[in-house]
């Protein structure tokens, strides 16, 4: 990780009014926030950041000097036509939605809806049963769930099924996650 989530905050604001560069931020700030959506978060989940560094790296600068001049001659619609793919490459494989803001001769999601993907591998819960715990266990509640999915691979034409076994801390951290993830 190059950028913690304070100084994307602090680019976001030094750079608004970039024509290149608040697009960048705004971009990187959607992911960031995606990323603490869904996941441990921003500082620990290494893909989203990973994936952005081509662009942390130009909101950056190639020196410690850069972090203060506003005006930055060393950016071009290129170098950020080539940070954009990177993303799209991320958001396709992961199913991750964010939007990625265009900017001058740089293309960007026509529409915030569009940033979303269905992720085409996506499954569904076909069944699930509350597997024998603990006898002593005080209640059925800390016992372990198995539960198969149906899956879709891009790859395969015939769908097929994915057997887990989640232990009950586990299923109540997932139900929690999903429950306050923003459905549409």
């Amino acid at each position: 990780m190059l950028m913690n989530q304070w100084e994307i905050d602090e680019a976001r604001e030094r750079y608004a009014d970039h024509p290149l560069l608040g697009p960048a931020t705004a971009t990187l700030t959607a992911l960031r926030d995606a990323a603490n959506a869904c996941s441990d978060g921003w500082p620990y989940w290494r893909k989203p950041s990973n994936a952005s560094q081509q662009l942390q790296r130009l909101i950056m600068g190639d020196s410690a000097q850069a972090r203060y001049v506003r005006e930055r001659i060393d950016v071009t619609p290129e170098k950020l036509r080539q940070a954009y793919a990177q993303l799209r490459r991320f958001r396709t494989t992961s199913g991750v939605g964010f939007h990625i803001t265009g900017a001058p001769g740089v293309p960007g999601d026509t529409e915030p809806s569009q940033a979303a993907p269905e992720p085409e591998n996506a499954g569904r819960l076909a069944s699930w049963r509350v597997l024998p715990g603990d006898p002593d266990s005080a209640s059925a509640a800390d016992w372990p769930v198995e539960m198969t999915i149906q899956c879709q691979p891009r790859t395969a034409s015939a769908p097929h099924e994915v057997t887990i076994t989640v232990d009950a801390g586990t299923l109540r951290r997932m139900v929690a996650r999903a429950e306050s993830a923003p459905w549409e």
